[in-house]
């Protein structure tokens, strides 16, 4: 059995949780996104080129562009991006 203060205990949890869900989401609500984080999900400013060339071998033929040494975080925030919000 249980005591009866875990219950109370639970329930202050779960209203405290609610309470700063609610505080961020009136904190970040109209905020804008910063960084490079929406050039990478529209493949924007040569973040394609990361995408394209995973390795970077474009680089000994001098070529550059930004983000290097990211591909996989870029490949799973460009598909992460693209598919679930279309999902909710």
């Amino acid at each position: 059995m249980r005591p009866k203060y875990s219950k109370i205990l639970f329930i202050i949890m779960a209203v405290v949780l609610l309470g700063d869900l609610v505080f961020s989401y009136l904190q970040y609500n109209c905020s804008t996104i910063d960084g490079d984080m929406p050039f990478i999900v529209l493949g924007q400013d040569g973040y394609d080129k990361v995408l394209n060339d995973p390795l970077g071998l474009s680089t000994f033929q001098g070529e550059t562009y930004p983000g290097t040494n990211r591909y996989a975080s870029h490949k799973l925030m460009e598909v992460y991006f693209k598919t679930v919000p279309f999902f909710f």
